[in-house]
């Protein structure tokens, strides 16, 4: 663009430019003499928001309203006397100094030729200098406005008054029209009127429904329904100086208010039934009306889900569920005869401390010991919830399991019994039989206190008056007694392996403490092996009576074909290990899963049968792959562990120049001398373990199977962590070994999937028979199985059903064992807040 084309142009851009200048320095120079007036008007708006002016006198009100309008106009006056307004030269100046020009270039624009004119030479220069200013004028630039007052306050005077100014702001608390009001017109606070009077109204429900306080709202078309019993808290305010208290009737009932101060007054009733509560002043006028609606507790319910059933123990299994509006506190089960003049007996089933609003349950009852077993009865479960009410389901008829005693002793000794307990007032005819039975010839083969069990119970029965305990009593000495005639030391290990059961059933519902329940657990285990004890012996004794049916039972094994799982076969490894899992779960606080293990715990105990170790029949497709997976597994975790210790121990070494290089070369010697493995000789071990997974993979598809995409993953894992061991680095390598560990366990699950659909194993479940593994196959159960990864046999197989069952897999658990570490070591933490403490205990109360 030429100079002269640019000139043409220049006028109308440098006019606008020139009239936004002449706006900025306006403002600027307005600003700065506006401060003074600000600062009178900012200082009266902090005295009237917060309310001081409206505290004074009046006449003091208005005397300091007068000096705050003669002051603002003074000062007004004063700033803005000197006032004036922009002019072009001041705008151009301002554009010069904002561009960074110098000489005043644009103010040479409007310069003219004073002589000159008719020379073509000055002509011709004075157009090609007026061309070069005109292209100076286009990289005008203007910058916004700025203020001055940072140089006339250089003490930041000005921050304080606005933070103050935002303080009064928050006071006012929304009342800045009321407050300015007041602060401009003297006398108006005290000519204010009296607040008008208000009544609130707050329900508590009853403790037992859990639910929080309500406050429930004046007025309304609608009934506001609250739980029948709930304390409501009635309290009015803004009463009149010198009022009595107000009228508050609910229906019918005339309430007391109290007085609670000058100016409010309170009230309370007990919600019984519906009705409106009214609040009346003493000219009867009505202040407040509420609407309550009682909505009563509900009776709970509670069904039997199947039809109760009798375990291989003989104990009575009941499922059960159950409802309430407000929640369960406990199960019963009342049992009564169809005939006969016994009455009805209450039996504790389940106990629900955190009183859920729906519960369902499996409860198994031993019944043999009863008088009532072998009678037909009437049971009713029955379900209590919090405010003591009880629901009851449908009678069901049914006869009571019994044991069949083989015993002639034994059942002697049982007929006499049900005789007692059908007719107590024939006793003495009973005792005149217990002696004879115990000076028969049969108790010479008997121990000693056989006979003096049953001279005892005589003697007890022919006493005066027998009162119904006593009389209970005798009858459990005689049940005890044929229990250990019939069986001897079993008896004894089935009834404490089921009363610790159900104790420690008792103890994770109320929530004892850990001790307690620990120390239970451990009971339970000795109990356990003493029953499993006591059952291999009694099926080894049947074996001796009975040779021949042995030998049926090892020829029907034989003709089985090869593979064919038992899917009825549990060994007590696999009890052990839930045993154990159980103990793990309440360790990290997962209560309600270790409630649940041991349940399904219970169930496979009384479903329990003896069975000697059979001979095994060929391993299945995809077993050998398990077992070789399950070896891949071990070493894996054998290479990490070594990992970690090599990683600790050149951690703890002290490192010199090149030293590093020379632990490789060298190897590394421990506190005692002895040589000790290097990175580069853990690595050849990981690249073994890697090909070694490759051939399981090759023999997943030589079989037919699909190989799991997991088993490729953990192949790379293992690359991974092999040059991290090749570069000297073993805890980088640790990580990488972890997951490679995680992805074949998961592999190992799908192999035994595949299994599954193969073999069509998953419709059949039964009751399992401890047993044992054959010897030499390690891992393998009786049915020719081999276990999973995890050392469990799979579903189906005896093992455990978690698909249904939401029992947390050993990562959970251990992340969980994290988090509650770390709950107890910010929780013993003094330098944190109180707060958070206080959160950390609360937290760490429920596990």
């Amino acid at each position: 663009m030429n100079g002269s084309k640019h000139a043409a142009d220049l006028p109308r851009r440098l006019s606008r430019i020139i009239h936004a200048a002449r706006l900025f320095v306006d403002l600027e120079r307005l600003w700065t003499a506006a401060r003074w007036p600000l600062l009178v008007l900012c200082l009266f708006l902090i005295l009237a928001l917060f309310g001081l002016l409206a505290k004074l006198p009046p006449i003091l009100h208005a005397l300091v309203l007068l000096l705050f309008a003669a002051g603002f106009l003074y000062v007004g006056y004063r700033s803005l006397r000197g006032f004036r307004p922009a002019r072009r030269g001041d705008a151009l100046r301002r554009l010069e100094a904002d561009s960074g020009f110098s000489h005043a270039p644009l103010r040479g624009l409007e310069d003219r030729l004073a002589a000159g004119d008719d020379d073509p030479f000055t002509q011709a220069l004075w157009t090609r200098h007026k061309a070069r200013l005109a292209v100076l004028a286009g990289r005008t630039r203007l910058a916004p406005p700025r203020s001055d007052l940072p140089r006339l306050d250089p003490w930041a005077i000005r921050v304080g008054v606005l933070l103050v100014l935002v303080l009064a702001l928050v006071d006012a608390e929304g009342r800045f029209g009321q407050r300015l009001q007041e602060a401009v017109i003297p006398g108006l606070a005290a000519r204010t009127p009296d607040l008008a009077m208000a009544a609130t109204l707050w329900v508590e429900p009853p403790a037992y429904t859990r639910l929080p306080p309500q406050m429930v709202a004046a007025g309304g078309q609608r009934r506001t329904l609250v739980p029948a019993g709930s304390q409501a808290l009635l309290q009015v305010h803004h009463l009149p100086e010198g009022t009595p208290a107000p009228q508050v009737r609910f229906e019918d009932q005339e309430l007391t208010a109290t007085r609670l101060g000058e100016a409010s007054a309170e009230a309370r009733l007990e919600v019984a039934h519906d009705g409106d509560l009214v609040v009346r002043d003493e000219a009867q006028a009505e202040i407040a009306r509420f609407l309550l609606a009682a909505q009563p507790d509900r009776v709970p319910t509670i069904r039997s889900e199947d039809e109760p059933r009798t375990t291989l123990r003989n104990a009575l299994e009941l499922a059960w569920s159950g409802a309430d509006d407000y929640g369960l506190v406990s199960v019963a089960l009342e049992i009564a005869p169809t005939s006969g003049d016994r009455p009805p007996e209450r039996i504790a089933l389940k106990s629900l401390p955190d009183q859920p609003h729906e519960a369902k349950g499996r409860s198994y009852l031993d019944t043999t010991p009863h008088p009532l077993a072998g009678a037909e009865v009437r049971m009713v479960l029955i379900a209590v919830d919090a405010a003591g009410q009880e629901g009851r389901s449908e009678p069901i008829t049914l006869t009571l399991p019994e044991r069949k005693f083989e015993h002639p002793v034994a059942r002697a000794i049982i007929d006499q019994r049900k005789d007692l307990a059908e007719t107590p007032q024939e006793r003495e005819s009973v005792a005149d039989i217990l002696d004879q039975l115990a000076g028969s010839q049969m108790m010479e083969e008997l121990p000693s206190s056989v006979p003096l069990s049953l001279s005892s119970a005589a003697e007890r029965l022919r006493r005066g008056e027998l009162s119904e305990q006593d009389l209970d009593s005798v009858l459990e000495q005689l049940w005890e007694t044929a229990l250990f005639v019939e069986e001897g030391r079993m008896a004894t290990a089935e009834a404490d392996m089921r009363r610790l059961q159900e104790e420690l059933e008792r103890a994770l519902a109320e929530g004892r403490d850990d001790a307690e329940i620990e120390r239970l657990m451990d009971e339970l285990q000795a109990a356990m092996d003493r029953y499993l004890d006591e059952l291999t012996r009694q099926a080894l004794a049947e074996a001796m009576r009975d040779p021949e049916a042995l030998e049926r039972a090892l020829r029907q094994q034989q003709q089985m074909p090869p593979g064919e799982p038992n899917p009825n076969m549990v060994d007590r490894q696999d009890l052990q290990s839930m045993l154990d899992r159980a103990r793990e779960m309440l360790k990290s606080g997962s209560r309600d899963a270790a409630e649940q293990l041991l349940s399904q715990l219970r169930e496979m105990m009384e479903n329990l049968q003896a069975q000697l170790p059979m001979p095994q029949g060929e391993p299945g497709p995809g077993e050998q792959a398990l077992s070789d997976l399950q070896e891949a597994i071990r070493r894996q975790q054998m290479l990490q562990d070594e990992a970690f210790r090599m990683d600790q121990r050149m951690n703890q070494m002290p490192q010199q120049p090149g030293q590093q290089g020379q632990q490789g070369q060298q190897g590394q010697q421990g506190q005692q001398g002895e040589q000790q493995m290097t990175p580069e000789q853990l690595a050849q071990l990981q690249e073994m373990l890697r090909r070694q997974l490759g051939q399981i993979m090759e023999g997943l598809a030589e079989q037919g199977m699909e190989i799991p995409d997991e088993l490729g993953q953990a192949e790379l894992q293992m690359r991974g962590a092999e040059g991290q061991l090749q570069q000297g680095s073993p805890g980088a390598a640790t990580d990488p070994q972890g997951q490679a560990m995680a992805l074949m366990q998961e592999a190992g699950r799908g192999i035994m999937d595949q299994m599954r659909q193969q073999m069509g194993d998953g419709q059949g479940q039964g009751p399992g028979r401890p047993g044992g593994t054959q010897p030499g196959q390690p891992g393998r159960n009786q049915a020719g199985m081999q276990r999973d990864p995890f050392g469990r046999q799979p579903e189906g197989m005896g093992g455990v059903d978690t698909e249904n069952t939401s029992v947390p897999d050993e990562a959970a658990l251990g992340r969980a064992r994290a988090v509650l570490e770390e709950l107890y070591r910010r929780s013993g933490d003094p330098n944190r807040p109180r707060m958070e403490l206080d959160y950390y205990d609360r937290l760490l109360e429920r596990f």
